[in-house]
């Protein structure tokens, strides 16, 4: 049976391994809590358990902790970066992309935080 790859989707949540490490030291129920904003603009909280989120299982360098979790789409607000968008080793050695380079993030400003979304 042939699976049209086009229609899968594999959605994942990424935060840094730090921030991961931090909730697990400090956390007394082993929960993980995702701000997100829903269909309204108003915020949400996910829960997820600490133990759903892995990191590099050999390479302790490696800050990334991932989260295989799709939201729904008919109650978040949420947009996908399909991997074709990833820089890939080649993709880095073709436009010399190295230390110093500027980047852009998406993310919660932690001292700017609001309570609504403010741009639809």
């Amino acid at each position: 049976m042939s699976i049209y790859t086009e229609s899968l989707r594999f959605v994942h949540i990424i935060t840094a391994k730090h921030v991961i490490v931090g909730i697990q030291m400090r956390s007394i129920d082993n929960k993980v809590l995702l701000r997100m904003n829903n269909k309204y603009g108003e915020i949400t909280t996910v829960i997820t358990e600490i133990n759903q989120w892995v990191s590099h299982p050999t390479d302790s360098s490696v800050d990334i902790s991932v989260l295989m979790y799709a939201p729904d789409h008919d109650l978040l607000d949420y947009l996908e970066l399909p991997t074709t968008m990833i820089a890939t080793d080649d993709i880095i050695k073709q436009h010399s992309i190295s230390l110093g380079e500027e980047v852009f993030i998406a993310g919660l400003f932690v001292n700017h935080f609001g309570k609504k979304e403010i741009f639809q």
